[in-house]
């Protein structure tokens, strides 16, 4: 469990940097209203956000069928330069 709960905290601490890195949010903060309090201010740009995600995906689905294609190609073509199966005399013929 314990586990578990690490991966998620990474996960989060991994989407969080991803987003700030490539601009999906931005956090501000400024003095408050009364003395002793901040404001804290969170902009999220979710078109892109959405436009990252689907060139993601884009590309996954591209190098997923470029890898899918590559293993058709080489389980169709014959392999090259293979040696005759091996033989192993038989001992009721000798």
């Amino acid at each position: 469990m314990r586990n578990l709960l690490a991966l998620l905290g990474l996960l989060v601490l991994l989407v969080v940097g991803v987003g700030w890195y490539q601009g999906w949010y931005q956090v501000t903060h400024s003095p408050g209203k009364e003395p002793g309090f901040q404001r804290l201010e969170i902009d999220i740009n979710q078109k892109q956000i959405t436009t990252d995600v689907q060139e993601g995906l884009r590309r996954s689905q591209e190098q997923l069928k470029r890898w899918l294609d590559q293993i058709n190609e080489e389980r169709s073509s014959p392999p090259a330069n293979t040696p005759p199966p091996l033989t192993v005399p038989n001992s009721e013929n000798r």
